[in-house]
């Protein structure tokens, strides 16, 4: 089996875009296609195709594959259009066996231990978001979004200038139930609350000690349990929308693991010396007072710390 997952990006790329090209280079058995009005000059991973194009282009090869108008009045419009990815993008995903659409507000963490070639065999649509969702690569499950549906008008969709989440529960999942087609629904991700200032994962259990990393090309949350030691469980990827920009605070490059906080991509070689206040500081409830600098010295002071307390047990 072979899956290419695409995303669309126009505008400038987000100051993270070389984590997820990273992250996304560690998942070498998925090809992935990013199309964008950018020019990204930095290292692309190999199973990476960084496509450029205009909105208006997009605009216009939807219109022809689907013989129909489609107004992309703004890039968010595109979430309309991700249903159809397999028909507007055909030519792109030659010899796959299936294809997704996802954000690019998101690290990707060890995809192969979450969606595995069973799950894409036995169903005929994997993962039910905007930001990941996974279809056969076939002429008839590519035509899904035009199975009718009472309520659901995909020419009308995709003709009105105002966004319908038509990706999502509202649309596709809709479609879906509807015509029995065989989803395979999932909370594997960290998708992030866009409420609160600290991370919470949607529809999951939260701790009120938690700090996410991403090490090793795999997303992890580590938590206290309930008695009071610190444990770690991992996850496809983390997904921090509507967060706006984000720093990047030390180089990518070169650093062990990145910690994913509110407050910015914070690069560290220490993922494992972790209590409680060191995942506060890296997952803090509040945004008062939480600057770099501030957060620079606790992290200093604590690793500091946890190394003293290393040599003095030896």
């Amino acid at each position: 089996m072979s899956l290419c997952i695409i995303a669309t990006w126009f505008g400038k790329l987000p100051g993270y875009f070389n984590l997820w090209l990273k992250s996304a280079g560690l998942n070498q058995q998925i090809q992935f296609l990013v199309f964008t009005d950018h020019v990204y000059m930095g290292y692309v991973p190999d199973n990476v195709n960084i496509v450029r194009t205009q909105l208006a282009r997009l605009e216009e090869l939807a219109s022809d594959k689907l013989d129909t108008p489609v107004r992309l009045k703004h890039p968010y419009k595109l979430c309309d259009l991700r249903p159809a990815y397999g028909l507007v993008f055909s030519e792109y995903l030659q010899g796959c066996t299936h294809w997704g659409h996802c954000d690019l507000d998101m690290v990707w963490g060890d995809l192969g231990r979450f969606i595995t070639p069973q799950m894409l065999e036995e169903h005929d649509r994997v993962l039910v978001h905007g930001h990941l969702s996974i279809y056969r690569n076939d002429d008839m499950a590519n035509r899904y979004f035009m199975l009718d549906t009472p309520g659901i008008d995909w020419r009308h969709i995709l003709q009105c200038g105002w966004p319908h989440n038509f990706d999502e529960e509202c649309g596709m999942s809709s479609i879906c139930r509807r015509h029995g087609i065989r989803e395979y629904r999932s909370t594997c991700m960290a998708d992030i609350r866009t409420k609160h200032y600290k991370f919470l994962i949607c529809h999951r259990e939260n701790y009120a000690h938690q700090a996410f990393c991403w090490s090793n090309g795999r997303v992890l949350r580590y938590y206290e349990n309930g008695d009071g030691a610190i444990e770690c469980d991992e996850h496809a990827y983390i997904h921090f929308q509507k967060r706006g920009p984000i720093p990047v605070l030390g180089d990518l490059e070169s650093c062990l693991a990145v910690w994913i906080t509110p407050y910015g991509f914070v690069c560290a070689d220490f993922p494992d010396l972790v209590d409680t206040t060191f995942l506060d500081v890296m997952n803090p409830a509040h945004s008062m007072a939480h600057s770099w600098a501030w957060h620079k010295r606790c992290l200093t002071t604590m690793w500091q710390n946890q190394l003293f307390k290393l040599q003095h047990r030896r």
